[in-house]
């Protein structure tokens, strides 16, 4: 079974920019399910934030999109969608407390009858020990195929609780959908996966063409990891100003 990850292109900084930049987003968007059909990749991550929505009502249409494009090509798939959240702040423990942090994982399957909509439950190591316990323990897992596929938003992979409650789920693997590569060092989380004996992939915002294409694997026969993550591309989409290059990976 084929699994797709993606790096893409930075988003614009300015909220008008980014609900402008929707459009091309979702065209390009169609343009790799139809390349990923052709190759028969049965899952295709995108980064966290790929798409923002000013409203609520705004985020259900773009939900609503993406989910009926996928359908149409029997491809699941987990897209970060970020909701406007009116501010700009660098504290968010009290949003984490009460469980309102305002980024969020769509996530389609087409074994399943709807789509799921997942809340990001914290953003950063240090704020990690604010998630309510409840929140931590929550199962994210959507099923492909014969695997359970475990996602995971951003820095909820530095999160020791909800990381530790991922894989002792025991999922085939676990996606963790970045919103940007600048100062977010995934691969160290990712080897702590590994060495649990759970394969870990990351897709990502970057500001660079050829960004790494994280994955880490566990070792057979010993605790440890095996990096197989890597700056090959095996399909890029350009639509304007955006690229994506898409890594598929294969017998997962």
């Amino acid at each position: 079974m084929k699994f797709a990850t993606s790096t893409v292109s930075r988003y614009p900084s300015e909220t008008s920019a980014r609900i402008k930049e929707n459009e091309t987003r979702i065209k390009a968007f169609c343009k790799g399910l139809n390349e990923l059909k052709r190759k028969e990749v049965a899952f295709w991550a995108l980064p966290g934030g790929y798409l923002f929505a000013r409203s609520q009502s705004h985020f259900k249409k773009l939900a609503d999109e993406i989910v009926k494009e996928a359908k149409k090509r029997g491809i699941a798939i987990a897209v970060g969608i970020d909701l406007d959240e009116k501010t700009s702040k660098e504290d968010w423990t009290e949003e984490i407390k009460l469980g309102k942090l305002p980024w969020f994982a769509v996530c389609f399957t087409p074994k399943s009858k709807d789509y799921y909509i997942w809340r990001q439950r914290s953003n950063t190591s240090k704020n990690q020990r604010a998630t309510p316990k409840e929140y931590c323990l929550e199962e994210r897992v959507i099923e492909i195929g014969n695997k359970n596929i475990e996602i995971l938003l951003c820095g909820e992979i530095f999160n020791k609780r909800i990381r530790d409650a991922a894989a002792n789920r025991n999922p085939n693997a676990i996606f963790d959908l970045g919103h940007t590569s600048a100062g977010f060092r995934v691969h160290s989380a990712m080897k702590i996966l590994a060495k649990k004996g759970i394969i870990s992939f990351c897709s990502v915002h970057a500001d660079l063409f050829n960004a790494m294409k994280y994955c880490y694997f566990p070792l057979k026969n010993e605790i440890g990891y095996k990096s197989y993550s890597t700056r090959e591309r095996d399909i890029m989409i350009t639509n304007e100003s955006l690229t994506i290059e898409i890594k598929i990976w294969d017998n997962i």
